[in-house]
């Protein structure tokens, strides 16, 4: 089976947003006809005020994380206390934690929506809550260290004034430094690509390369991203051999990159440049 290499650049994407909510009510039971008189020798009531002592059977404070299913928690907000959602997909809620994804059922998923399974980590989620979104905990060293690589081959190129295939000579340049943000916003793409299986500067839930930039605390001027490479070498050179990929790499007003990599299903590159 040959190896299909894919890459794409990008300076300018249009963003698009789909909504989705929902809203449910309770009725009231009646009450009980037969429900016994008061007891005549029951003790007076308890005294009020300050030093009231509280009530042994007050209901506990719902809280994710407790071992309890209660209060708001549910298994799309807390799958560690409810258990896993059943998964149904078209029955309008994105059961991420359950495996929908906005690529394998847009129709729940596809929303901007803060949802686990719309392929943003949003406030709220995290690697435990919604490890769809936010992807793990620990981000894998050998990813990390592929990132790094990468950085380090760009501005071998930049050092040396690498000229990019039909375009102007380039002269040595000054370095890109990674940028912690902008790091958190290609890391949080590749994931995206990776564990959802698609290729595009647009999430699948509509997101562009800005949004995610500003989602991360940041801003960013181009972005790069490609599939297929096995390699950090193997990776900037198929952007150095494309005339799009290069310009934006060998940009002299850049001074500033972030590299995400990750490989859950299939190895996926982000960089952002600002």
């Amino acid at each position: 089976m040959s190896l299909r290499l894919i890459l794409a650049a990008c300076i300018f994407c249009a963003a698009c947003t789909g909504t989705v909510t929902h809203g449910s009510g309770a009725g009231e039971a009646d009450a009980d006809p037969f429900a016994p008189d008061a007891d005549p020798f029951a003790p007076d009531a308890a005294p009020t005020g300050s030093d009231a002592a509280p009530r042994p059977d007050a209901e506990p404070q719902p809280s994710c994380g407790d071992g309890v299913c209660n209060g708001e928690d549910t298994c799309s907000t807390c799958p560690g206390d409810c258990g896993s959602c059943a998964v149904s997909c078209g029955d309008a809620v994105c059961e991420g934690p359950g495996g929908e994804t906005c690529t394998g059922c847009p129709d729940d998923c596809n929303t901007m929506d803060p949802v686990c399974g719309n392929g943003a980590c949003d406030s709220g989620e995290s690697a435990t809550t919604c490890r769809a979104d936010c992807g793990p905990a620990d981000w894998p060293p050998a990813w990390a260290a592929f990132e790094d690589e990468v950085v380090a081959l760009i501005n071998e190129h930049r050092a040396a004034g690498t000229d990019c295939p039909m375009g102007a000579t380039k002269q040595p340049m000054g370095a890109v430094a990674m940028s912690e943000p902008l790091r958190q916003a290609t890391r949080r793409h590749s994931w995206d690509m990776s564990y959802s299986n698609y290729f595009s500067h647009t999430s699948c839930n509509g997101r562009t390369p800005w949004q995610r930039a500003a989602a991360a605390g940041t801003s960013a001027t181009g972005e790069t991203i490609g599939g297929g490479y096995p390699t950090p070498a193997a990776m900037v050179d198929g952007w150095m051999n494309s005339p799009g990929h290069c310009a934006i790499l060998m940009n002299s007003g850049n001074t500033l990159i972030g590299v995400g990599y990750a490989n859950e299903a299939g190895g996926k590159w982000t960089a952002l440049f600002r």
